[in-house]
């Protein structure tokens, strides 16, 4: 049987709650200020003014990773990496491995590794220069070298398809602004929607006790 409440609790309740209510509102405006509600992807950093042909043509090694829908995510010149995966960093993409150790997800996307593989991955594929097929690398990321004056290629296959197709590029080719698709410390977490759930029943509990007095 629950106890009464003693004389004057019921206002006593009411200041407790108005108060939790309070620091709890403050905690949520604080976080839509924060996360700046939902993301779009980011445009980041800076890229090197090169054409494909100046770059290609000083020894030094251009990058392009694009998505099955053919997004460029980038498409510039990134010096004289000494492995493929140094030239992912030299472009600043994010790359995440899976358990096997293959690299699931290049700046954001997909926005997390796949549990279980579904016949989508990312594909790494390499030109000589400019003019030359793409070929298919045999090595992964950390123990391949980029040949200087070559291409380094990244493209997402479609779910209906085995292999991804990269674009021919051309001397003139200019670099892409760099697309960053991962939503990190963007939007409303769970943890922000937890306190909205607590603030409302706060509030409903506050109401409550109002009206049974």
């Amino acid at each position: 049987m629950t106890a009464p409440f003693a004389p004057g609790s019921h206002h006593h309740v009411a200041r407790r709650t108005g108060r939790l209510l309070s620091v709890l509102l403050g905690t949520v405006l604080g976080a839509l200020l924060l996360t700046g509600g939902a993301s779009d992807p980011e445009v980041t950093g800076a890229v090197s003014p090169a054409t494909v042909g100046e770059c290609l043509g000083a020894g030094q090694v251009w990058l392009h990773v694009q998505t099955e829908d053919e997004r460029v995510l980038r498409s510039e010149c990134v010096g004289t990496p000494a492995t493929g995966q140094a030239a992912l960093a030299a472009a600043e993409v994010d790359s995440r491995e899976s358990k096997g150790g293959y690299l699931c997800t290049l700046a954001g996307y997909p926005e997390t590794c796949p549990s279980s593989f579904t016949g989508q991955y990312w594909q790494y594929w390499y030109a000589d220069g400019l003019g030359a097929d793409w070929s298919f690398s045999q090595k992964g990321a950390g123990a391949r070298r980029p040949t200087p004056g070559g291409i380094e290629g990244w493209c997402y296959n479609a779910d209906d398809e085995k292999r991804c197709d990269l674009p021919r590029l051309s001397a003139d080719g200019e670099p892409a602004e760099r697309i960053d698709l991962h939503q990190d410390s963007k939007g409303l977490g769970p943890w922000v929607v937890g306190v909205v759930v607590v603030v409302v029943a706060a509030g409903s509990l506050l109401l409550a006790r109002r009206r049974i007095r």
